[in-house]
């Protein structure tokens, strides 16, 4: 079985930590509440996959 193309979130991830922090000390407002939806999304994102169903011959 071939593994799908997985993006290199490692990299997404500390962009978005970064910049993040970036824009709290540029005084930026919202950003908690963006990486509260981004929280959101993954915890979402890790549900539905372990939702999808599998073949029980390869488990």
């Amino acid at each position: 079985m071939e593994y799908p193309q997985i993006p290199n979130y490692h990299v997404l991830i500390d962009y978005l930590i970064e910049y993040a922090k970036l824009r709290c000390e540029y005084g930026a407002q919202g950003v908690e509440s963006i990486l509260k939806e981004v929280e959101e999304s993954l915890k979402n994102a890790i549900f539905r996959i372990n939702e999808l169903p599998i073949d029980e011959r390869l488990a």
